[in-house]
């Protein structure tokens, strides 16, 4: 007897990131292979807890299939939860399998900041117990023409031996709160290679300016600094309209 709902994998968009008032194609493998080989009856998504909304599958009548569909274009850069999950032929319901999108506006705002911050105890993955203070300053903007953003990122924490440098940007989001996300990659004292993402804060946060960092999946093994927000203590964080 099949209890179990199918399983949900490989949850893509494309393009992604994507551009606001741009149509985008959404894909899913929904396989109940090994929860009890019952053929995939329905697959659905949701956005931000929204749907959920039906898709189609290929081949209609099977264990495993591609489930697809084709997401209206998002009226307002933000990142949003693009959540996927499949029904057996039994009528069992598995679970949501869920992928970030960025939604960016390449005509919209963009962010600058510069100033310090007091990096805490736990923030630098290799010496957890180093805390003190710590630099930063950035610019991100989108250039016409340019399906990514430019600019820079620059973060120095002495006291753990941390000088972050940019080389280039993925993407930037601005959002009304007023607030920016981007993400690119770098590198942690000149050569070892990292992905990053900001979160910055123009007055938003709880009426500071704040700043938040990842720098992870580095090439010389694992992530190397997780600063959660943090009220900037010298310099501001502007979002430019």
């Amino acid at each position: 007897m099949d209890s179990l709902g199918p399983i949900t994998s490989n949850v893509s968009i494309s393009p992604n990131p994507v551009a606001v008032n741009t149509i985008a194609a959404l894909s899913a493998t929904v396989d109940d292979a090994t929860t009890g080989g019952s053929n995939v009856a329905s697959a659905y998504y949701s956005i931000n807890a929204v749907g959920p909304t039906q898709m189609l599958l290929t081949p209609s009548t099977a264990v495993t299939t591609q489930a697809t569909a084709t997401l209206a274009p998002f009226a307002q850069s933000n990142i949003y939860n693009v959540c996927v999950h499949g029904t057996d032929v039994p009528g069992n319901t598995g679970a949501d399998a869920c992928v970030l999108v960025p939604v960016y506006d390449p005509n919209g705002g963009f962010v600058t900041g510069s100033g310090q911050i007091t990096s805490p105890a736990g923030a630098d993955l290799l010496n957890a117990s180093t805390a003190g203070p710590a630099t930063f300053a950035f610019v991100s903007k989108y250039v016409s023409g340019n399906s990514s953003p430019t600019g820079n990122l620059q973060f120095k924490f002495k006291s753990g031996n941390l000088d972050f440098q940019s080389i280039s940007m993925d993407w930037l989001v601005v959002t009304g709160q007023p607030r920016a996300i981007f993400r690119g990659t770098g590198t942690v004292n000149g050569t070892n290679l990292c992905n990053f993402e900001v979160d910055a804060w123009d007055g938003s946060f709880s009426g500071d300016d704040a700043f938040d960092l990842k720098i992870t999946s580095c090439a010389g093994g694992g992530d190397r600094y997780n600063l959660p927000a943090t009220a900037v203590t010298k310099g501001n964080i502007i979002i430019h309209k």
